[in-house]
This record gives C-alpha cells, sequence and structure tokens, in this order.
C-alpha cells in the first residue's frame, strides 16, 4: 500500500515514463474520491490520469463543486501537490443521473443511476481511443450499485483496459471534503475506536480486479441504457450456450426434447441417443461399437438391458434386441452384422438431428460426429456437456431420472 508514513523522504516518486490513461469512476456523491484515485494510480501505478468520466448521483452536482472543484479543495489541492497535468480541469466530465420523481423506491433510483453510468461509460471508452481505460470502484453505499458498477467493465472493457478497487484504510478516514490523499496538507481524522489518524498516515492502494471480458460477444452498437446492456448480454450468452436435451426412455413412446421443443425420433434411434447420454455422463468423449452382447459395460448395452421395452415383441432392430439380450431373439449375429446395423442406427440419428440444428450455431453440438479408427472401429462422439443433458428411465433403472 502506498501511504506516506512509510516512505522514506516523503512520497513514492512515479517512474519518469508516466503512462497517460482515461479513468472511469462511478463516484455517487463523494466525487472527492476521484482524487484518492488519481492520487494513487500515479504514486503507485505510475498513471496519470489525464481525463476522468464520473457518474454522480441526484445529490452529486453540488459535491462536485463543494468537494472537488471549488477553490482550494481536492482537485487544487492534487495540483499543488503533484502538479497540473494529473487530472486536469478540463478533462474532467460528470454525468447525472436522470431525476427520478418524489418518493420513488431504491429500485428506481439504482436503476437511473445505472443508466447514468452506462452513458458515461460508453463516452469513456469512446474518448479513450487508444489508450488504456481504468474503471474505478471508488463508490457506492449499496451492494447492488457496486455490482452494477462491475458489469460494466465486463461488458465493455477492451483486452488492455484495467478494473481497480480504491482502497483506503481506516476506512473511517475517509471523511468526504477532508481527506483526499496523504499528501495533501495534514488534517486531524476520525481513527477506529474513537482514535484519530493524520491524512498523511492514512494508507491508499489500488487494488487489481480480475473479472471476465465479454466485450468479444457483442456486435452492434453500444447501449444506451442498462437494460439494453442486461438484455444484450443475456442474448450473447445464450447464442453460445449449449442446449439442454431430455430422453424419455420409460416407455417405447416417450419423448426426446431439445431445449423444451420435441423431436420426432424412432425408439430405436432414442435408444442410440441414450447410449451417447450414457458415455458423456461417464466420461467417455469417443465410444466405439459394443464387442458384443455380452459387453455389459458399454453404454449401449447397459441402456439397451436396463430398458424393458426394448426385448419387446413390436421392437424393429434386431440388433438393439441382442444387446438387450431378449432371449427370443437370434444371437446368431456376428460382428460385422451388428457393426452395420448399429452403423445404420447411428447415421440415421445424426442426420435427424443434424435437420434440428439447421444452420444454428449453438444446436450443432447435439449432432454426434464421428471418426473411423480401423475397418469396423467407427468411434462416435458427442459435444454436449454432461450437464446438459437428462436421462429419464423406469425407476427400475439404476439412474431413474437422474439429471447429469
Amino acid at each position: 500500500m502506498v501511504s506516506g508514513a512509510t516512505v522514506a523522504n516523503g512520497f513514492p516518486q512515479p517512474p519518469k515514463a508516466l503512462e497517460d490513461v482515461v479513468v472511469f469512476a462511478p463516484v455517487g456523491g463523494n466525487s472527492g474520491l476521484l482524487t484518492t484515485f488519481a492520487w494513487a494510480l500515479l504514486r503507485g501505478r505510475g498513471m496519470r490520469v489525464v481525463e476522468a468520466h464520473l457518474v454522480l448521483n441526484q445529490h452529486g452536482k453540488d459535491y462536485l463543486h463543494k468537494e472537488l472543484l471549488a477553490p482550494g479543495r481536492g482537485l487544487d489541492l492534487l495540483h499543488d501537490a503533484v502538479g497540473g497535468d494529473v487530472l486536469p480541469r478540463a478533462g474532467i466530465h460528470a454525468t447525472f443521473m436522470d431525476d427520478v420523481p418524489e418518493g420513488s423506491d431504491v429500485a428506481a433510483i439504482e436503476l437511473a443511476y445505472a443508466d447514468a453510468a452506462v452513458r458515461a461509460a460508453v463516452d469513456a471508452v469512446a474518448s479513450a481511443g487508444t489508450r488504456r481505460l481504468v474503471f474505478g470502484l471508488l463508490g457506492g453505499r449499496s451492494r447492488s450499485m457496486t455490482v452494477m458498477a462491475t458489469v460494466l467493465p465486463q461488458a465493455l472493457a477492451r483486452p488492455n483496459d484495467v478494473v481497480f478497487d480504491l482502497r483506503v484504510v481506516p476506512q473511517e478516514a475517509q471523511v468526504p471534503g477532508e481527506f483526499y490523499f496523504p499528501e495533501q496538507p495534514p488534517v486531524t481524522l476520525p481513527g477506529r475506536r474513537d482514535t484519530t489518524v493524520s491524512s498523511d498516515e492514512v494508507r491508499v492502494d489500488v487494488v487489481d480486479v480480475l473479472l471476465p471480458r465479454l466485450r468479444g460477444l457483442r456486435a452492434g452498437p453500444l447501449p444506451a441504457t442498462y437494460a439494453d446492456l442486461l438484455d444484450e448480454g443475456q442474448q450473447n450468452i445464450d447464442a453460445v450456450t449449449p442446449p439442454s436435451l431430455a430422453v424419455d426412455l420409460r416407455t417405447r413412446d416417450g419423448q426426446v426434447r431439445i431445449d423444451g421443443e420435441v423431436v420426432d425420433m424412432p425408439p430405436a434411434q432414442r435408444i442410440v441417443l441414450a447410449s451417447l447420454m450414457e458415455a458423456r455422463r461417464c466420461g467417455i468423449d469417443w465410444l466405439p461399437p459394443p464387442a458384443d452382447e455380452n459387453d455389459l459395460q458399454h453404454p449401449l448395452v447397459a441402456v439397451a438391458r436396463r430398458t424393458r421395452w426394448v426385448r419387446e415383441a413390436k421392437q424393429r432392430s434386431k440388433a438393439l434386441k441382442v444387446l438387450a439380450g431378449d432371449p427370443s431373439s437370434s444371437s446368431s449375429m456376428d460382428s460385422l452384422e451388428m457393426f452395420e446395423a448399429l452403423t445404420y442406427l447411428r447415421s440415421k440419428l445424426a442426420i435427424r438431428l443434424r435437420k434440428f440444428a439447421g444452420s444454428e450455431p449453438r444446436l450443432q453440438c447435439v449432432v454426434p460426429v464421428r471418426r473411423r479408427m480401423e475397418q469396423h472401429d467407427v468411434q462416435w462422439g458427442w459435444r454436449l456437456p454432461a450437464t446438459n443433458v437428462e436421462l429419464i428411465e423406469d425407476e427400475v433403472g439404476s439412474t431413474a431420472s437422474e439429471k447429469a
């Protein structure tokens, strides 16, 4: 942490080559925090704030002048300490939340503030150009407003932009209009447990906040409101989220549903699909054909054995009846005949699912893919995550109604 009390000969000097950055900071009503942040970036990170985009609540306009811009206040103190090229007055841009009707609930007030934050963040991104944009987490008395502030860099930050959380210790010393940064003329401030602390003893730091970057999912113009930001973000996430798949094996006429939509599928193909689901749940990436009907650990044999209707007389797939251990079925199928029968079923299944998926990218993972190893060894794989499949079986089955 950067502290006036722990650095010899005054305060740490920034490197000779400073990086010019643009800051985006929702500060609520405490605009004086901007000087704290700019000082910490300079002394601790070698960053010179040349432009700042603030977001202020309905009380922020008065505080902006009283705490930051008025003669002798925060901005003048900062310039006296580190020079006028850090946070120049002309580089400060304030965005105020729209007025809300008197008596509005907290949710309406916070949404108006979030909308203002979106407008300011979009302006900051555009203005930054090739310079790095620093997203600052500085103000906000409620956790929900802090969450809103972290959503913006996730949606809008470019690869080289950064997110910093401002830390002031002790927190009690963070008195608006009195404490700005440790290098200001000393003042006495409240400390912990009814003690006092000198302003030059206050520790200030900026801490890296690592967040997922979702800007690469965006397409089209930047959002205008917080609701637009959320809607667009959810649509972009949904567009790359694998679908859910449920297969009901409890009866011969059970359904297959992809994202809740029924997919017409013959019973034999449904068993083959269930075997791929079983393989995925068992961590098998590529499923070879079963050696024979006695290969009880093979997912296709296991599913066929525990699905009672597979052995019914009206089940037309001889291969599945053999694998299910149907005593009335001829067991004279040789390995080539079994291979060809199962290959036919899997190919038909792939064609059916490919037709359902069409050209929609997120649905392609439901289509089985194959790779040929040897002449009679074609392995089938599946890209749908195990967490997205549900195999619904008769209670006699060992995985009845179990969701992976």
